[in-house]
């Protein structure tokens, strides 16, 4: 309604689930209660108050019924033109697992 007109009338209110998420600023940043130091490199685990890097680092669930989802697509790094296809194809929403032994990593 126009102000003045009565009180404003309730609506519904649409969110976007993929508009949730880690304040991007610090969304790189580990946090350091979930990491194990290892002769390996830096390693996840449980922290001393129970949480999960798993449930830490995901994106907010939105609430709605069903089961929610894991996509990891694996081995990248092995192949150059398939590790860019991936990068650049792929939604913001799937993880991306990257072989050790892979060239050009960085």
């Amino acid at each position: 309604t126009e102000e003045g007109d009565g009180p404003p009338k309730a609506g519904i209110v649409i969110r976007d689930p993929s508009a949730l998420g880690q304040n991007l600023k610090v969304a790189h940043l580990p946090d350091r209660a979930l990491i194990e130091a290892s002769d390996s490199g830096p390693l996840p685990i449980r922290s001393a108050d129970g949480r999960r890097p798993f449930d830490v680092y995901a994106r907010p669930w939105s609430g709605s019924r069903g089961a929610r989802v894991a996509i990891v697509i694996g081995g990248l790094a092995v192949s150059q033109t398939g590790t860019q296809a991936a990068i650049a194809k792929l939604p913001a929403e799937v993880t991306l697992a990257f072989a050790p032994q892979g060239n050009s990593i960085d």
